[in-house]
């Protein structure tokens, strides 16, 4: 097996893999994005329920 080089392969095919990896790249980033987005709205979200519980407790006592 010869190892995979690019240097004897068309330009074209080349400029193709780079345009892909950048499409693939800028999903990834976004994918990314959304899941801290997420992230942050659920973990504001459990801090507001534990300050809320919190809260309730302590006026129980």
């Amino acid at each position: 097996m010869q190892p995979l080089s690019f240097s004897h392969q068309p330009i074209k095919l080349r400029f193709h893999h780079a345009k892909q990896a950048q499409r693939t790249e800028a999903a990834l980033r976004a994918f990314a994005f959304m899941i801290q987005e997420y992230e942050n709205s659920f973990n504001s979200r459990a801090n507001l329920l534990k300050t809320f519980v919190g809260d309730f407790i302590d006026h129980c006592h």
